[in-house]
């Protein structure tokens, strides 16, 4: 038996892919109610009065395919309207196919799209003009899984991981994190878990003249800020904090930085 699967993306992508076949706007039924099925295109479909879901698929969404290595064929449908898209970011769907059934594989939102001959998929999204999030998938059979995440820098195509945990040495209550890839809108976040109640400390051991500045955060506040020295701050109820380190301005910068809870 082949296995077919389909990736629904926006049509802000445009022809990015790789082996893109003829490009059509006939939808299969039983996609298109797959399709609305999902939570971010069900309103969107409902008030768009389409006189059906294919109606609907079809005035809004691209339909060419993949051949993969193995034989089965990527069925890629490109497109979205305003309601389903936000900014230059638009919905994307896999669905896996076994005869005229369709289930939900994989859902994400970017403006470019990428289906290699293994059947991995690359889905990139815009943070900002000079900023994009690039997101690996790699099929396990049953489901896709996310693979790589990386946050990269248009200008000069820099990669970073979009977030890095702050580790602590067994029995230890100090650690050091460092970064040499920031720069103005090109920052880094670090996450780490405390308890309420306890005292983060963060402290500046090396910084160059294109450092910026660094902040605590919770998930409901930002819980403070420096430029240079020492930051201290009595962290409140939240499962997890982020410290986020910015650059001054577009050179590239590094930083050591001491972080200590007690």
């Amino acid at each position: 038996m082949i296995i077919r699967f389909v990736l629904l993306a926006s049509v802000a992508f445009g022809t990015a892919g790789a082996g893109n076949g003829e490009i059509s706007k006939s939808f299969p039924s039983a996609l298109a109610d797959a399709l609305v099925r999902d939570p971010d295109v069900a309103p969107c479909a409902r008030s768009a009065h389409a006189s059906s879901n294919a109606a609907y698929a079809s005035a809004n969404f691209d339909l060419s395919n993949v051949a993969l290595r193995d034989g089965a064929r990527m069925s890629v449908v490109t497109g979205g309207d305003s309601c389903v898209c936000g900014n230059v970011n638009c919905k994307i769907a896999v669905f896996v196919r076994n005869g005229n059934a369709y289930k939900s594989v994989l859902s994400d939102y970017g403006f470019d799209w990428k289906v290699r001959p293994d059947g991995t998929a690359v889905v990139t999204s815009h943070d900002s003009a000079d900023v994009v999030f690039r997101t690996s998938y790699r099929w396990n059979g049953k489901m896709y899984e996310v693979s790589e995440r990386a946050m990269v820098y248009l200008p000069s195509n820099v990669a970073k991981p979009p977030i890095r945990d702050v580790t602590f040495a067994p029995g230890a209550s100090s650690t050091v994190i460092r970064g040499d890839k920031l720069t103005l809108g090109f920052e880094d976040q670090w996450s780490f878990s405390a308890r309420a109640g306890q005292t983060l400390t963060v402290t500046i051991i090396k910084r160059d003249p294109h450092f910026g500045s660094f902040s605590v955060r919770s998930a409901e506040a930002m819980l403070g800020s420096a430029s240079r020295g020492t930051l201290q701050v009595k962290l409140p109820q939240s499962p997890t904090y982020e410290i986020i380190v910015e650059g001054a301005d577009s050179s590239f910068s590094s930083y050591t930085l001491n972080v200590t809870i007690h």
